[in-house]
């Protein structure tokens, strides 16, 4: 069976759910908040916010662009389904955060 993005989106919306405690109405929408993040970074950098594990919040502007990912990842990296990992311009490092933790997308 082909997966589609209102899959993807129930996906994580269901880890949100279970992992963060919050409403199903607000892990929906932080859902679809990713799922535009990552399709959005796939075509360019894109600013966004999201609470660091120590409370603060982060403004980062980040991508998942091809051409720049590829000449910079060493193929030692594991997957997370719990997690976004985006490679930051302004570090110039890749990063990554909690997926119930993002708050807007610029």
């Amino acid at each position: 069976m082909k997966k589609n993005f209102r899959h993807d989106v129930m996906a994580i919306a269901h880890r949100i759910f279970s992992l963060a405690q919050m409403s199903w109405s607000i892990a929906l929408k932080k859902a679809w908040m990713i799922v535009k993040l990552i399709s959005r970074m796939k075509k360019g950098v894109v600013s966004f916010q999201y609470q660091k594990i120590d409370g603060s919040i982060r403004t980062a502007k980040g991508t998942l662009v091809k051409t720049i990912t590829d000449l910079l990842v060493n193929g030692t990296g594991k997957s997370n389904d719990k997690t976004v990992a985006y490679f930051d311009i302004e570090k110039q490092g890749f990063r990554c955060f909690k997926i119930e933790n993002i708050l807007t997308i610029g």
